[in-house]
């Protein structure tokens, strides 16, 4: 009887595990720059065609293979990074299971060329198997192009990303090297436009260099307002840069961690992170920063992940306590006054007052009490919803509730006064707006001066990438090279000094709902919550023009009655209510 049990042939393994390592193409780039690292390369360029399935080009000046060496480094589990099982446990390269080249052969079409000090040599592979060796000439180093990546697996192939999307993945992966090893120089090409540029410094200071790394991949604006970390406790070393409590964002993308010049994500050391801000952060504010911990390798272990994305501290709580030192001491280090928040002096805008008026305005004596409780009166002799305004206090309407038309509908009374808050109705408007972006983009009002805005590689990339769902959302720019972009125009809904920041939200809001498949509608609801979260914190004053276009839009529309983000728009009091203000005790 014929055994169940076969043993698979190498081919069918190497497949297998490249469906382990070899994700997409970003991974591939990925598993072979860190090869290249792992050869000290000083300079590593990476190349990629239009579709980076089609084409992969890595070059760097490393040590370099012989032809022994090339030969074996296609096979399962050949690696010169460990010799024992003993070597796991104190790991010093980026790379040590010797897979990545053999799964990566074993599902496309690869060319090695590489040389030593013994001279140069050129191996084709199709399918994991060797088609020709031969000698050739080439200085000391590597370079490997892989062609037609997953052309033997279609089921891989099938689910494979968009083409602007494995770009938008190459480059993060390649910012993360970047930051990670700020004394090697990176280059990136995708049909020999350069993409991503990160040169090399003389300096020996390694903050110089990571300041100046930072500016490379990441952009000038990246970090402007920061302080330096540096820590040392006998073998255990921090580095890097924190962004200020003033410096903050919505979401986490601004955060670089490097354990070992790996870049990972390890809980422990995020959660020690913030605890050193400890009561400056906002809540719902994330800070920024880039930070390299140099750890003794036994006391990290980078068996976690098969990706090695995660790792684990074996001496966790005396790392924690150094970061979270670290971090308070070096903002409290910095001036108190950089640290403590500026409150400038508010200035309202004045409407010119209607000559027939119904009302008086209250005079106060002191110019202080006028800023701290102006109050706007209105003409009552007005159409529609209008001839029930009363007045307005900053960014509140003040609303007769017997005039305003709604009253009994949507408070179940007609009397008192209603207080509308402007800016919930604002949001709750746009937000519905934004829900309804498929059947007409938002109306967009042209900037008078355009802003300019500097974005790095990777948000570059987003950005021409999502274009036009972005442009549905209110904001209408255009690139001007080198990560510049120009805001040409934006939603009435929009303050301009917070369109950098909404446009980086999106951006993670895009990206999760292209990550979590969500439905459509499910994803307009996430991006529509998160544009007016930011538009309507950001905005100081709706004008009174403004505050009756949205009021009158809430009314026909029968919104709801409450903002995106679940607070009431409209406050009532009662005559009773208010009549017990001015009662004697």
């Amino acid at each position: 009887m014929p055994t169940k049990i076969k043993v698979l042939s190498d081919q069918a393994i190497n497949q297998i595990a490249a469906g382990e390592v070899i994700e997409n193409a970003a991974s591939c780039v990925k598993e072979l720059v860190e090869n290249a690292i792992d050869a000290n390369a000083g300079s590593i360029i990476v190349e990629v065609n239009a579709s980076p399935l089609q084409l992969i080009r890595i070059v760097d000046d490393g040590s370099g293979m012989g032809r022994d060496d090339a030969l074996l480094s296609l096979e399962r589990h050949a690696t010169s990074k460990i010799f024992s099982f003993s070597d796991l446990l104190k790991v010093t390269s980026m790379g040590f299971r010797g897979e990545a080249l053999a799964s990566i052969a074993a599902i496309s079409k690869m060319t090695i060329i590489t040389a030593n000090e013994e001279g140069g040599t050129r191996l084709t592979a199709c399918g994991g198997k060797i088609l020709h060796v031969e000698e050739c000439a080439r200085n000391i180093g590597t370079t490997i192009e892989i062609r037609s990546l997953f052309y033997n697996v279609p089921a891989r192939k099938k689910f494979q990303k968009t083409d602007s999307r494995s770009l938008i993945d190459i480059v993060n992966m390649l910012t993360k090297l970047s930051l990670a090893h700020p004394t090697i120089s990176f280059k990136f090409y995708s049909q020999s436009k350069e993409m991503l540029l990160s040169k090399e410094f003389e300096t020996e200071d390694f903050l110089v260099r990571l300041e100046k790394r930072m500016k490379d991949v990441l952009g000038n604006n990246f970090l402007q307002e920061k302080a330096p970390l540096q820590v040392l406790d006998l073998e255990c070393k921090i580095e890097g840069f924190i962004g200020l409590p003033s410096l903050t964002r919505y979401n986490r993308r601004g955060q670089f961690l490097f354990i070992n010049k790996r870049a990972i994500y390890c809980q422990a050391a995020v959660h020690a992170i913030y605890d050193g801000y400890g009561p400056r952060l906002q809540t719902g504010k994330h800070p920024l920063f880039v930070l390299h911990l140099t750890l003794p390798e036994e006391l990290v272990d980078v068996n976690v992940h098969p990706q090695k994305k995660e790792v684990r501290l074996l001496d966790e709580p005396r790392i924690k306590n150094l970061l979270r030192k670290g971090i308070a001491n070096s903002l409290q280090s910095i001036d108190g006054a950089t640290l403590a928040p500026s409150f400038d002096r508010v200035e309202f805008l004045q409407e010119e007052a209607p000559r027939s008026m119904s009302y008086a305005p209250f005079v106060f004596k002191e110019e202080k009490d006028l800023l701290e409780s102006e109050i706007v009166f209105f003409d009552r002799n007005q159409s529609s919803f209008e001839h029930s305004i009363i007045g307005m206090y900053q960014s509140y309407l003040l609303l007769d509730g017997c005039l305003f038309p709604k009253a009994e509908h949507i408070l179940g009374k007609k009397e008192g006064l209603l207080m509308v808050d402007l800016l919930g109705v604002c949001a709750r408007v746009h937000y519905e707006r934004l829900l309804g972006a498929d059947d007409a983009n938002i109306a967009v009002e042209p900037l008078l001066i355009p802003v300019t805005l500097e974005f790095s590689a990777k948000e570059s990339l987003q950005l021409c990438a999502y274009q036009e769902e972005i442009h549905s959302f209110g904001i209408s720019f255009r690139s001007f090279g080198n990560g510049c972009f120009i805001i040409e125009a934006i939603s009435s809904a929009i303050d301009r000094d917070s369109v950098q920041e909404i446009l980086c939200e999106l951006l993670e809001s895009l990206d999760q709902g292209k990550k979590d498949h969500l439905l459509k509608r499910e994803r307009q609801k996430k991006l529509a919550l998160t544009t007016c979260k930011i538009a309507s914190s950001k905005k100081g004053r709706v004008s009174l023009e403004e505050g009756k276009r949205l009021v009158q839009e809430f009314l026909d529309k029968e919104y709801s009655n409450q903002c995106p983000l679940g607070k009431p728009l409209i406050k009532h009091l009662r005559k009773d209510e208010i009549k017990k203000f001015f009662e004697k005790n």
